[in-house]
């Protein structure tokens, strides 16, 4: 009995002393390098609910400071901070994980997420991020059309059609990633995937790649106007000045729920699954349990729901997660039009040396019509 009451009073103070601990273990302060537009908002949205997380589990407050800003210049600035990054976690894309990784700038899932918490997510997405990362971003690209447009858009190839006469648009890939996707869509019309666009080398096959930037010169000689992203798109579109623009299956729901009449439209050829972006924590974080806290609590069910409370879509949801139904009844219904190749496709285009190539190659072509 007495060797009974003594185990139970040792067990109180170890737990007394673990909780004291982990309230003690916890910062107060949390910085978080996200990309813009309605992942920023996401990443707000999540901020009150995180802080109530910790009050209750570790009885103390915390201030979370999200800064939203470019994916390239939020690298720029990790790399140029090294080994003293301001932020804790960063929102990465596939490329950049890769080259991060092996710098030693991330922490890998296993520090922080169970085998069971990993379960809920798709092993192909896992097993993209090497295990540094549970990517959460996911969107599509493909064609985005007004109601009021007077063409049945079946093909690519209809973007020709002299009723869309210089009211439809499109991104250049030198402005925005959004702008690689014409390429891409010009190259299946073709019959080219982006995988004839490499030569033995692994670089640009111009053989190739020539013919497919002499379609997107008559796409562009028939356009409105070549855009720079959402930002010049949206009005364009709401304003009924474009019928049809490449852009994202997300803003298509977002467009719908706000009264545009829109809806996206998955030509034959397909479109593609653009993902694999997400927040991966550096390893010299200045708040690391904080770090590990946030990433937990926006990867639960509860912190990736929120994303819809903002009107944010463009993401990969748990498996176990209920969806609302805007994102099921907005979701292409042929699985075999979808590319998910597209990490893949970032990856090689990623290379300088190809990047530079097809920049070079667009603006020699498609803006000056050499």
């Amino acid at each position: 009995m007495k060797r009974s009451w003594l185990l139970t009073v040792l067990c109180c103070v170890l737990l007394l002393f673990s909780v004291t601990a982990a309230a003690q273990e916890i910062e107060s302060q949390l910085v978080v390098y996200s990309t813009t537009g309605g992942n920023a908002n996401w990443m707000e949205a999540l901020i009150p609910k995180f802080q109530k997380l910790i009050r209750e589990k570790y009885g103390k407050n915390i201030e979370v400071a999200v800064m939203p800003g470019d994916v390239g210049v939020n690298w720029t600035k990790l790399q140029a901070e090294w080994p003293a990054p301001s932020g804790d976690v960063y929102f990465v894309d596939i490329a950049r994980l890769q080259e991060g990784i092996a710098q030693g700038y991330f922490v890998p899932v296993a520090d922080y997420l169970t085998p069971e918490e990993l379960d809920a997510f798709e092993s192909y997405w896992l097993d993209l991020a090497e295990g540094y990362m549970v990517p959460v971003d996911q969107n599509i690209a493909g064609l985005v059309v007004r109601e009021d447009c007077p063409v049945e858009i079946k093909s690519y190839n209809d973007l020709l059609h002299p009723d869309l006469y210089q009211r439809f648009t499109f991104s250049s890939p030198v402005a925005v990633s959004l702008g690689l996707y014409p390429l891409w869509a010009a190259s299946l019309t073709l019959g080219y995937d982006w995988t004839d666009w490499q030569d033995a080398n692994g670089l640009v096959n111009e053989e190739v790649v020539i013919p497919v930037m002499r379609k997107v010169k008559e796409w562009a000689d028939a356009c409105l106007t070549i855009t720079s992203g959402s930002g010049s798109i949206r009005p364009l579109m709401q304003r009924g000045e474009a019928y049809v623009s490449f852009w994202w299956w997300s803003h298509a729901i977002t467009e719908k729920a706000a009264g545009q009449p829109v809806r996206f439209v998955v030509p034959e050829e397909g479109v593609f699954v653009s993902g694999g972006s997400g927040y991966a924590i550096v390893s010299k974080a200045a708040h690391p349990v904080a770090a590990r806290e946030w990433v937990r609590f926006l990867l639960s069910e509860e912190g990736l729901s929120t994303a819809f409370e903002v009107d944010h879509y463009s993401i990969i949801p748990r498996l176990d997660m209920s969806l609302p139904s805007v994102f099921a009844e907005n979701m292409p219904e042929d699985g075999s039009k979808l590319r998910t190749d597209v990490p893949e496709f970032l990856i090689w285009v990623g290379n300088p040396e190809v990047q530079e190539k097809i920049n070079e190659l667009f603006i020699s072509i498609v803006i000056e019509g050499r």
